[in-house]
Parts: structure tokens; C-alpha cells; sequence
């Protein structure tokens, strides 16, 4: 709930819905169930002949097998640990090695893709409707390559919509999931790859994740600034042909607009000598140009301005633009172009500053597909940028776009997770009197990470931030295993068992009640793994992470947590000897007897 940046309401809902379930659960297991359980009349029931066969297997299993295992397993007890240690290690290495990609968001194919254009501001609506009738015919040509390839095509119908005089869309629903030849992103590939460069087209994007990320500042972006805008414009356009050469980079853009033209005017010593500077100046050609306010009248009831301004002919040559008339403090006519110099350079779409200089942004989207975002960054970080500064070395960069967000929004939740961690703890430590036995418990959520690792290696799933509210939920079940693990243990050695028979009765005993936890949570995110709808498509990867986690915890659970708690015990009379050493090495320093001390 105390999350912020542009996700912060999806998170907050999350959490909302889940502190009001527990809530409520907490009323019902204290409260209500209690006292309906008071009133049920409990009359023996016999078990018939499959529930005795499976209760005397399951018994023979926990006293037989599993008993064993424990027993040797405790006795090896540093061995097992360093085992789970260098699975955990194994299974990430399969995140490092890209094995399973670390993403911000699963991709979610689009059922309805659309092609979105921006032309340049100096188009016709003609001309924008004949980008439109281009880019259809490349669909429609890709449409009947799939056709005679596969006997059938993708596309359903195709919708035209004209947003303005410079955007349009193009809207392809596609047809049943289980009718395509392959998904959205491949099929998207294809556009991209087939549709022409088109005079007059600014750029274009293609929508065809449901997430739709990136949006109007890019999946990733970086901000160019400095104090020469005639180089920051350059280092924009330089930067934008760095990019698409890369791999995995696409609808590359900018907010300059290369078909507007800004005119930069810069002022001559004459100008200095009539008293002129660029404010009255830039006035005076913005009242030429664009006119200035003669009067009003009324026509119809209503108001109208009447503007002065130049004829239409002078207006459109930029040739003519010197030859503009500019009046002087003494009231002297001089021509613009004998007081200040004039030059066009490529416009910019929006002004934006940062830290006072005009900046330009440069985004654009990534196919995950074929590259990683953090990929992107690090590449572009060591390999593009140092080229950048050398050839334009007043520019500055900052990053930007979904990527500057997410990765402040990573920090943000490393830092939530361990103050987490950090009352999770605390909890514990009060209740157990103990400063170790809460990192015992604790220590099954990372062993957990091993259990979601491998079931999206095997599902081919990425892991993302879906993913991660998987393993929140699953840390709290696997916490609650560890707990009743622990505690029994305890209670067994206040009865006055010897550690070691308390660590193999409490396997024993907790077996099944860990157990039907572990599986009952599982087989209630299993349907989910195997659902096929579009909004299943959002929630398989914290399914996977969440059913996969709880039952990798339940092997920790019941084997690595007794061998924990008894490397616990080891290393408590460990150090209970070590420092025991003390007051005897002080003795025989000072040559006092320790009965005398």
C-alpha cells in the first residue's frame, strides 16, 4: 500500500484485498468457527476399507521411510544443507544464464493488434489515407503468404480509423487463439518487417501486447540535453540511427520532427547599434506572420477578431522571411535580414527542459522476444552512449521510459521486502525468545525461489512481476509450515526429549498437517496452470510460482528445517566453548585461579 510510480494502484488493490481477506479469515478461525465447532456433536466414525488401507500406508510411510530419511539426514546435516544450497544455486544459474529471463511484465499476446501512424505536420488527410491504403496492402499481402502456407489466414476483418489530419490506426482482430499458426508477436513481426518506408510517415507502432507497454514515453527512452540546440537536435537524430541498428529494438522515435522546420535567428552588431534585441524582434515577426488584433465586430451575434497580417504568398517562402519589415526604438524600418541571421533547423514536437536546457527524448519499444530490457540498457550504456559523447560531447543523457520506472520501482519494493523481513522477524524472535530459531523459519523463502525457478524453466514461462507476487503469497505458507515445524519441536524438548528425538517426533507428527497444506494449495492454483482464456494469460506465472514454491518448501520444510535446527544447536555450542575460553586465557594471564576470580 505505501507504493508509488505508475503501478502503485494495481499494487494497492492487491494489497488491500489481501489484508481484508486474512483479516476476515483470522475473525472466522478465532471467532465464528470455535463456536460452530461447539455445537457439532462428534459421533465415531468407522473407517471403510479404502480409508483404513490409505491411512495405514500413509502412517507406514511417515514412520518407515520418511523417519529414516530424517534420521539420516541429521546426522548429515551439514552435507543436506550445503545440497539445497547448491540446488539454489544451480536454479539461479539458470536465470543467469538466460535460461529463464527476468522481464517487468509477462507479455500477453493481443487478440485485436492495431497499427497506429503519426504522420509529419506538414501532411495532407490525402496523404494520411494513403499511408493507411499502403500499410493495409502489406497486411493483406501477408495474409495470403499465410493463407498458402498453412491453408487458412489469421486476420478476421480490418478496421480503418482516422484519430486526426496526422494519426490514424489500423485495427486487425484476429481470429480464434486456437485457429492462428502462431501468436501475435510473430505475426507483428512480419508487419514490421514487410511495411515500406513511406514519405511524409513520422512513425508508426504496432500494439500487439495487451499490456501495451510502453506507451507514449517508450518501453525505454533516454532524455538528450544541453545548451546548443542545433547539436542536441543532431545528437537526437544520431542517436535514433545507433539505435536501430541493434537487435531487438523497433519503433524507434523522437520528439523531433524532421519535416518541421524552426527558424533560429541570431542577431548582428547592427542590431546592438539600433537599440534591437531578439524579444521585440521575435514580436514583431510573430505579429507579421501570424497577425496581429485590428479590431472586432459582431456578425451573427457573435464576436470576430479581425487580424493584420502579411499576404499568404510572403508568409509560405522562407526566402521571403528577411525581407520583413522590423521598426526600431527611433521608429527607423530596417529589414530583418540586415540585423540578425537566419537558419532552419529540424523542429522539436514539444519543448522539454531538464535542468534548464532544452532536452529531446528518443524511446522506442523492445521485442523480449529476441533481447532482455536490462540487456538493452547495459548495451546501450557501455556501448552506444561512450559513442555518443565522443562525437557530441555537450550532450548530456538520462534514461527514461517503462524501464526508468520499473527499475525505481524495483528499489522501492527491495526496500518494502526487507523492512518486511524485518518485522516478519521481530514477530517471530518475541514469541520464540530466540534470536535464532526465526531465521530458521525464515530461511525456507529462498530455498522456495529454487521450486518457482525450475517450474518456469520447465513451462517456459519468464519470471516477472507477476512471479513475485507468487512467492509473497507462497511466503507466508511456507512460513506457517516452518513455524509449526519449529514450535513442535520446542514443545517436545520442554516435555523433556533429548533434541534429537524432538527433531525426528516433530517430522513425524507435523508430516501430515504440512503435507495437505502444501498440496491443497497447490491443487488450488492448478487449474489456473492449465487455462487457456486471455485473462488466465496474466496470473500463470504467479500460479506457477506460488504452487511450484509451496511444494519445493514442503521438502525444506520436513528435512532441511530439523537439520537446521540442530546446525543451530551446533553452532550455539560452538560458540558457547569459543567465548567460554575467555575468563580461563584472563586467568592464567593474570595468574588467578578461577575460584578466585
Amino acid at each position: 500500500t505505501l507504493s508509488s510510480g505508475p503501478d502503485s494502484a494495481f499494487f494497492t488493490g492487491i494489497a488491500l484485498v489481501t489484508i481484508a481477506c486474512l483479516a476476515f479469515s483470522l475473525i472466522e478461525s478465532k471467532l465464528i468457527l470455535p463456536a460452530h465447532i461447539a455445537h457439532i456433536k462428534f459421533t465415531e466414525v468407522k473407517p471403510n476399507g479404502w480409508r483404513a488401507r490409505f491411512n495405514n500406508r500413509f502412517n507406514q510411510f511417515i514412520h518407515g521411510p520418511y523417519r529414516r530419511t530424517v534420521e539420516n539426514a541429521v546426522q548429515w546435516r551439514w552435507a543436506v544443507l550445503a545440497g539445497f544450497v547448491a540446488m539454489l544455486m544451480l536454479s539461479w544459474g539458470l536465470v543467469a544464464g538466460n535460461h529463464v529471463r527476468m522481464i517487468p511484465q509477462p507479455k500477453v499476446p493481443h487478440d485485436f493488434p492495431s497499427i497506429g501512424i503519426e504522420m509529419n505536420e506538414n501532411v495532407s488527410d490525402r496523404a494520411t489515407i494513403e499511408a493507411l491504403k499502403t500499410i493495409e496492402s502489406v497486411i493483406w499481402q501477408i495474409e495470403e503468404e499465410t493463407i498458402k502456407e498453412y491453408g487458412s489466414g489469421m486476420i478476421r476483418e480490418l478496421l480503418a480509423f482516422n484519430e486526426s489530419r496526422t494519426e490514424a490506426r489500423l485495427v486487425i482482430p484476429l481470429v480464434d487463439e486456437d485457429a492462428r499458426h502462431f501468436n501475435t508477436f510473430e505475426l507483428a513481426r512480419k508487419w514490421r518487417e514487410n511495411i515500406p518506408e513511406i514519405a511524409g510517415m513520422k512513425s508508426f507502432s504496432i500494439e500487439d501486447d495487451v499490456m501495451n507497454g510502453g506507451g507514449d514515453n517508450g518501453e525505454f527512452g533516454y532524455l538528450l540535453y544541453g545548451a546548443d540546440i542545433k547539436s542536441l537536435n543532431e545528437a537526437g537524430l544520431r542517436f535514433i540511427q545507433m539505435l536501430q541498428q541493434e537487435t531487438g529494438l523497433y519503433d524507434v522515435s523522437s520528439t523531433i520532427d524532421p519535416a518541421s522546420k524552426e527558424v533560429r535567428m541570431e542577431l548582428l552588431p547592427s542590431a546592438y547599434e539600433l537599440g534591437l534585441n531578439l524579444r521585440s524582434i521575435a514580436n514583431q515577426v510573430g505579429l507579421s506572420f501570424y497577425g496581429g488584433e485590428a479590431q472586432r465586430v459582431i456578425r451573427d451575434g457573435e464576436e470576430v477578431r479581425v487580424m493584420v497580417r502579411y499576404p499568404r504568398l510572403t508568409r509560405e517562402r522562407f526566402s521571403d522571411l528577411k525581407y520583413t519589415v522590423i521598426t526600431t526604438p527611433e521608429g527607423e524600418k530596417v529589414m530583418l535580414g540586415d540585423v540578425v541571421t537566419l537558419s532552419e533547423e529540424p523542429g522539436i514536437s514539444y519543448i522539454r527542459r531538464e535542468e534548464g536546457y532544452r532536452s529531446v527524448y528518443v524511446y522506442g519499444a523492445i521485442d523480449e522476444e529476441q533481447v532482455e530490457p536490462n540487456e538493452v540498457v547495459a548495451s546501450i550504456d557501455q556501448k552506444l552512449l561512450p559513442q555518443l559523447f565522443d562525437e557530441f560531447p555537450d550532450v548530456q543523457t538520462q534514461l527514461g521510459g517503462d524501464i526508468e520506472e520499473q527499475q525505481a520501482q524495483q528499489d522501492e519494493q527491495i526496500m518494502f521486502f526487507v523492512a518486511a523481513m524485518i518485522m516478519v522477524y521481530i514477530l517471530l524472535a518475541v514469541p520464540l525468545k530466540s534470536y535464532g530459531q526465526p531465521l530458521i523459519i525464515m530461511s525456507v523463502i529462498p530455498f522456495s525461489l529454487t521450486g518457482a525457478i525450475w517450474a518456469h524453466y520447465l513451462l517456459g514461462l519468464d519470471l516477472s512481476m507477476m512471479s513475485t507476487f507468487g512467492l509473497i503469497a507462497a511466503a507466508g505458507v511456507v512460513i506457517n509450515d516452518s513455524l509449526v515445524m519449529t514450535d513442535y519441536i520446542n514443545q517436545k524438548r520442554l516435555e523433556g526429549h533429548s533434541i534429537l528425538q524432538a527433531v525426528q517426533e516433530a517430522g513425524c507428527a507435523r508430516f501430515r498437517a504440512i503435507t495437505l497444506t502444501s498440496i491443497t494449495t497447490f491443487a488450488g492454483v492448478m487449474p489456473i496452470l492449465f487455462e487457456t482464456s486471455l485473462q488466465a494469460k496474466f496470473v500463470i506465472p504467479m500460479a506457477a510460482a506460488l504452487g511450484s514454491a509451496v511444494l519445493y518448501a514442503t521438502l525444506v520444510t520436513l528435512l532441511l528445517v530439523p537439520c537446521l535446527y540442530l546446525i543451530l544447536q551446533d553452532l550455539t555450542t560452538l560458540f558457547g566453548k569459543f567465548f567460554g575460553l575467555f575468563p580461563l586465557m584472563k586467568n592464567k594471564l593474570t595468574g588467578k585461579s578461577p575460584q578466585l576470580s
